[in-house]
């Protein structure tokens, strides 16, 4: 964060991003747990019980730290109600998305506006889409490198 200046120089702020961060990587844990379970030890989980497991994300997790980043927006259109986005909105948007995209099997997000608002904004950075060009630039990349 500090290379890309999206994390604050002042410590008090950078504890509330450090949070924010933490709370992100809390948050994915579960949801790697449920989907790749063989790499957290999980090798004989029952249908049953990947069921109940998918349920609870579902109903209890996702809506939890849905608050949470609900709270941390306060009205803002950065978490911690920064005036530009920092590494914490990186790690939280892209995870937003991936929900909204079908991430999370059998999951259909059913958000406040504000978190819908939050994935809908660009933070005020361009939108990267993919084109022709990207290859070109990539090459140029490569061969400066060289």
């Amino acid at each position: 964060g500090k290379l890309t200046r999206t994390y604050a120089k002042n410590p008090v702020h950078g504890l509330q991003i450090d949070e924010l961060i933490d709370l992100h990587t809390d948050f994915m844990s579960r949801l790697q747990c449920h989907l790749y379970p063989q790499r957290w030890g999980l090798h004989e989980m029952s249908e049953e019980i990947k069921a109940k497991q998918r349920d609870w994300i579902a109903n209890d997790w996702i809506p939890m730290h849905v608050s949470f980043l609900e709270t941390h927006l306060n009205g803002s259109r950065y978490l911690g109600g920064f005036d530009a986005p920092t590494v914490a909105d990186y790690c939280w948007k892209a995870t937003l998305l991936w929900l909204k995209k079908g991430g999370m099997p059998s999951y259909e997000p059913a958000w406040p506006y504000c978190i819908e608002a939050y994935c809908e904004c660009d933070n005020g950075e361009p939108v990267m889409e993919e084109s022709e060009d990207d290859e070109v630039h990539d090459q140029q990349t490569e061969d400066s490198v060289d």
